[in-house]
């Protein structure tokens, strides 16, 4: 695909990566395709705090520098002196770094450096909320609400017109806040927290997770370029528990059509604003009995997605971002895939509960036609339980042709932790 060429003022010069693993890895992938695809010389310095990620990359990075991100304040004294000194224009931040954007969006912009992957904190939930409600889209009633009485709790789940699955309960203390139990229906919820709370003197609250037994989770990936111009791309379903994705399905089974066209325009609207480019995504929670969709959240990026969307859009998240945030145009309409995709998570589990860490003895995924896998692991590695060896992508020309070349490459796989 031939784009328009980039102004060179708006192309970044040195470009920070604070990532690990695969996403260190896909994050200078993608950058080296940037800079041969655009003639530009973007410098790369990616912090790491793993001792692996730095002799892994140490090759793909131009520079790399150890960051300790525990050891406050002096980590972050630290990394903006670093920042400053190399004169670093653009973060690349990983989702897993989401819970710590108060402190990089400050450091952003005291050196006005440019924010990727992760949004700034301006571009929060409250205000995507805001503008649905503006947009009549439908909306969770409770999220994140806190419910205090049984009535109130039993009312809010009526709303809904499903059944709820999983009820998080939460106990308060001060500014601190522990999940202190997970129950398969409200009652029960509330029963075990109000024991825990009472024998802690703790102020119970119940903080509902919207996952019910019946809904699915769908995300509609979002691409906006610094004009305002926006595109909504095929839409993908997740499949969690415990909040890790499980898998990804692309296109999602049994849609309908005026569905799918009306979740990717009410994602055209949320984000057809002003503001600074971004590759993000919207998530609905969907009920297929009565085929309706709540806006359930907004995805700050599309991480966690890419290489499903390589291969079923021929699209590199990464350098797409990069794009966009130099000033590139949205001026390409991406095919919509008629094929049919299968993202699968390979998770760690440990059989003794009291082991962190296990030894990746065999790691032999299946390779065939139509399933490939990505991995950042070797063997001989030490993983850490609950942690995943990586994902593996699964293609067929329909869906149950995807599920038995699933089934094969699973059954085929061959892995030992021990």
């Amino acid at each position: 695909m031939k784009r328009k060429g980039l102004d060179p003022q708006k192309c970044p010069r040195n470009l920070a990566i604070l990532a690990e693993g695969a996403q260190l890895w896909r994050c200078l992938q993608s950058l080296r395709a940037f800079n041969r695809d655009y003639q530009c010389q973007v410098r790369s310095l990616a912090f790491y705090d793993r001792e692996l990620d730095a002799q892994r990359f140490a090759r793909n990075a131009d520079v790399l520098i150890p960051w300790d991100s525990t050891a406050v304040p002096a980590s972050w004294n630290f990394l903006y002196e670093q920042l400053e000194l190399h004169q670093v224009d653009m973060l690349w931040l990983d989702a897993s770094y989401a819970a710590q954007r108060g402190p990089f969006s400050e450091i952003c912009a005291s050196l006005r450096i440019t924010m990727l992957g992760c949004q700034p904190l301006d571009d929060n939930a409250l205000a995507l909320k805001h503008r649905a409600a503006q947009l009549d889209i439908p909306l969770l009633p409770w999220q994140e609400l806190s419910i205090h009485d049984r009535a109130r709790a039993a009312l809010q789940a009526e709303s809904l017109g499903f059944p709820l699955k999983i009820v998080a309960a939460h106990a308060h203390a001060a500014a601190e806040t522990w999940t202190v139990a997970e129950a398969q229906d409200w009652p029960a919820a509330w029963e075990m927290v109000g024991r825990i709370a009472a024998r802690e003197s703790l102020r119970s609250d119940f903080y509902i997770e919207a996952l019910t037994s019946d809904a699915r989770i769908l995300t509609v990936p979002v691409l906006r370029d610094a004009e305002g111009h926006v595109q909504a791309l095929n839409i993908l379903e997740l499949v969690e528990e415990a909040g890790q994705t499980l898998w990804e399905e692309m296109p999602p089974p049994d849609l309908s059509t005026g569905l799918r066209e009306q979740l990717q325009s009410w994602s055209r609207q949320l984000l057809n604003a002003e503001g600074p480019a971004l590759c993000s995504s919207v998530r609905f929670l969907y009920e297929p009995e009565t085929d309706k969709a709540w806006l359930y959240d907004r995805q700050s990026c599309l991480a966690e997605h890419e290489l499903l969307l390589e291969e079923a859009l021929g699209m590199d998240i990464g350098k797409t971002r990069l794009y966009l945030a130099a000033g590139g145009t949205l001026d390409h309409d991406w095919d919509q895939t008629r094929s049919h995709f299968m993202a699968l998570s390979l998770p760690v589990a440990a059989r003794d509960p009291g082991r962190k860490t296990l030894r990746l003895n065999v790691f032999r995924p299946m390779l065939a036609a139509g399933v490939q896998v990505e991995s950042w692991v070797r063997e001989g590695d030490d993983v850490a339980a609950g942690a995943s060896l990586g994902t593996m992508l699964c293609r067929g020309s329909h869906r149950t042709d995807t599920l038995e070349r699933v089934t094969e490459a699973l059954k085929e796989s061959k892995i030992l932790l021990e």
